[in-house]
Order: structure tokens, then sequence, then C-alpha cells
């Protein structure tokens, strides 16, 4: 099957204060978890775009830390939707803290949110997102694969 589409976005890499969690949604587009994140809109930056996908995903208000890398390795970033589109992503990620708000779903992009132990991510979340989180653990910068 044929690549649909190339969506440039964002990942949001939010960390609990011991460095021991990392926040996940439920997407309600296609069955899995993810880091929050997504396209920004015209005239907005990535920065901006990490920051206003979180706070509409998972109810939280965060400060963007530092650029984690750029993701865009074909074998990882391919997937599909519950509609049969496939997209072919790339990603700046960021490494992000929480400033504000109260964890909920806004149940038009996400049905769950939830904070996963690093060492128990769920098996159902998208593929491409491990690397990025062990580079944000791992203090990686510059990452681009």
């Amino acid at each position: 099957m044929g690549i649909d589409r190339v969506s440039p976005g964002t990942v949001a890499v939010v960390l609990d204060q011991d460095r021991t969690s990392v926040l996940l949604h439920y997407r309600d587009d296609a069955p899995m978890w993810s880091l929050p994140g997504g396209p920004p809109d015209f005239g907005e930056s990535f920065a901006g775009g990490t920051i206003r996908e979180t706070r509409e995903e998972t109810g939280l208000n965060i400060e963007v830390v530092r650029l984690i890398g750029v993701y865009s390795d074909p074998k990882l970033w391919i997937f599909g939707y519950l509609d049969g589109n496939r997209a072919h992503a790339f990603a700046a990620a960021f490494e992000c803290n929480v400033v504000s708000g109260t964890l909920a779903p806004n149940m038009k992009d996400s049905l769950a949110v939830k904070w996963f132990p690093t060492g128990s991510l769920p098996d159902n979340l998208l593929p491409m997102h491990p690397k990025v989180i062990e580079d944000c653990i791992s203090g990686a910068e510059g990452v681009f694969s």
C-alpha cells in the first residue's frame, strides 16, 4: 500500500518530576498510545504547535525545555490510520515540563491520557516513540534519524 501524504509535526516528551514516567495519550485516529503532538497550524512555530497540541490532547499546559532531535526514518515513521490512509511523518521532538492544568483527554483527539513508567511502556505505543523517549531520557541532543 502506498503513502497518501507526508505529515510534518511535533512530539512532546513530557516526563514527571522524577523523570521516571512519561505522558502518553491514546489516539482517536489510530488504536495506539502516542506522545502528545501533531502538526503546527499555519503561522505557528514547531514549539508553539507542541504546546497547543499537548494542551488539546492532555489538558496540560507545558513549556518547551529543549529540542531532542528531528525524526523521519521511513522504517519507523510510516504508519496507517483507521480510515486506511498512510502517512510518512517527520517530527521535531521536544523535551517539555508541565506548567499547569488538569490531566484529561479531550475525547476528540485523545480517548485517554496516562503517565507510564519509562521502563514499562505499553505494547501498543507508536513504534517510533520509544526511540524518542530513550533519546530524551539519555540527554541526547541533535538527533537526526
